[in-house]
């Protein structure tokens, strides 16, 4: 029997279209779930402007709340915050020029869940590279979507 579980679903979106490139879902009964650049996070992402702990998600009784630990800032909707509640749909940045990660909160129907160490990736994104330039000098951020086991994505300089 298929049984209705809460879940929050992180969708990684692709820098120049805001499309998903990657996600990853938890179970709602995560207490916190971790994002940043060190390899003990639940999300790792490698870029410079990410900081090794970047971000917390925090369950409360009523929610969700992220937590900003970086010291590149995180915003939510293009606002800076340090801690705010989330709301499903929501978009976080990971500093100014960072990562964009949007928030879904909902119920899954599946049989089954995600390990929280593992993700989701369409196979067509595997090994793919795609480019952002800020439109101000020559810097440009490659990030790479590749499977791995500890959810880790590369985002150099």
């Amino acid at each position: 029997m298929i049984q209705a579980t809460h879940v929050i679903t992180l969708i990684l979106l692709q820098p120049l279209q805001s499309i998903p490139a990657q996600n990853w879902t938890f179970e709602d009964n995560e207490p916190v779930i971790r994002i940043g650049r060190s390899a003990d996070n639940h999300v790792v992402l490698y870029s410079a402007v990410v900081s090794r702990h970047h971000i917390e998600l925090r369950r409360l009784p009523n929610g969700w709340e992220v937590v900003s630990l970086g010291a590149n800032g995180t915003y939510l909707d293009g606002e800076a915050i340090r801690q705010a509640p989330i709301t499903d749909g929501a978009v976080l940045r990971l500093a100014r020029s960072g990562p964009q990660i949007q928030i879904r909160l909902g119920v899954s129907t599946e049989a089954h869940l995600l390990d929280p160490m593992s993700h989701n990736s369409s196979p067509s994104l595997m090994n793919q590279e795609w480019g952002v330039g800020n439109g101000e000098n020559n810097s440009q951020h490659i990030w790479e979507v590749a499977p791995k086991v500890s959810t880790q994505l590369e985002l150099p300089d």
